[in-house]
């Protein structure tokens, strides 16, 4: 069984940039939500975690597909 490996880096290359904007906007939000959190107390502990969580994944893909890209560009 004879698979090719060709691989296009620049799909990596997109996949990158994707995950690394929607995670640097979930950082953005978590920031803004954490502000929120400070002027409105009943609201602790809800918001700001929620957004950390959902941009740490998407920034450790991003990373990855980073370096599989620069892997398959030499």
């Amino acid at each position: 069984m004879n698979t090719t490996q060709a691989a296009n880096p620049k799909s990596y290359r997109l996949s990158f940039v994707i995950n690394t904007v929607i995670g640097s906007l979930m950082l953005l939000l978590s920031a803004v939500s954490f502000i929120i959190e400070a002027i409105f107390p009943p609201m602790r502990g809800s918001l700001a975690w929620c957004f950390m969580f959902a941009a740490v994944p998407s920034l450790f893909v991003a990373s990855l597909h980073y370096s599989k890209y620069l892997v398959l560009s030499k």
